[in-house]
């Protein structure tokens, strides 16, 4: 369950039920890899909705390019979805009866981890202090997640990236 991308989906404008339905697959999401795996029945069931309501809104996502095709289905799985919320639009913040801005929209990623808020002003780009502890397993590629494959499926402990970083710098 990605709760990451679950709180997400409420920044961006929707419809109820096309909201409703990317809830359900953004919590099936794997949290690494936004990727999302539940039956269209389930889905379904999750939303009330009506089963063809939700084909629609998932074509419809397809369309768009918010779900990228993950792993084609195959006997007895469903279709793998990668889910990119960054295709969507996002809303403007809420605004309450004062004027203060209570709510914030987020921010579309950065390919520079070392800047924190790229629509703030005085942002400066920093260089981590340790490049590789940013994101160790995962390589973003053209706006898509996927895993490097390396030795023991791509994840290496803090102390072999931290020895790592200490030899570089």
């Amino acid at each position: 369950m990605s709760t990451k991308l679950v709180g997400q989906v409420w920044d961006y404008v929707l419809t109820s039920n096309e909201r409703a339905v990317l809830q359900a697959y953004a919590e099936h999401a794997n949290h690494a890899t936004n990727v999302a795996r539940p039956g269209l029945r389930l889905v379904a069931w999750m939303t009330d909705l009506h089963l063809t309501t939700g084909r629609r809104i998932v074509r419809g996502f397809v369309a768009r390019g918010v779900f990228l095709l993950a792993d084609p289905p195959s006997q007895h799985r469903a279709t793998a979805y990668a889910i990119r919320l960054s295709r969507l639009a996002a809303k403007d913040p809420y605004v309450d009866g004062t004027g203060r801005v209570r709510g914030t929209t987020t921010l579309p990623l950065t390919r520079n981890p070392g800047v924190a808020n790229a629509r703030s002003r005085g942002s400066t780009e920093v260089a981590p202090r340790y490049p590789n502890l940013v994101n160790p397993h995962i390589e973003q590629d053209a706006g898509t997640r996927s895993i490097d494959r390396g030795r023991r499926g791509g994840l290496r402990s803090v102390g072999e990236v931290l020895r790592e970083a200490q030899s570089v710098g």
